[in-house]
């Protein structure tokens, strides 16, 4: 028997509206950090955001963002999703402006 639930990777036909959704929610209130920074509020957002689109795997759809390297909602933009030049500068800028400690390493450190 086939699932009736999604599990959300860009390749979904509802992967836009997922993404686009998140980089809003982000934009707005910024990003908890992975489960060691943020607890049980790891992911929070796009769990909020698939919970409303119905019909999603969640706990799968999770761990195939984790698998690479989603493990926090900026990093599901930033590594998971084949996004747009336009999409990811908004998103570290409002990581940056927001004094976040979710910056990636430079090059060269240790």
């Amino acid at each position: 028997m086939l699932s009736r639930f999604e599990i959300l990777t860009p390749e979904s036909p509802r992967w836009d509206e997922f993404a686009d959704a998140l980089c809003e929610a982000i934009e707005r209130h910024d990003c908890d950090g992975d489960a060691q920074a943020a607890g049980s509020n790891a992911h929070r957002r796009a769990k909020q955001i698939m919970a409303e689109m119905g019909g999603v795997d969640i706990p799968e759809s999770l761990a195939f963002f984790e698998s690479r390297g989603g493990y926090c909602d900026c990093e599901i933009l930033l590594n998971v999703d084949n996004w747009s030049a336009i999409a990811a500068p908004k998103v570290s800028k409002a990581t940056a402006d927001k004094g976040s400690s979710q910056q990636p390493p430079t090059s060269g450190a240790t």
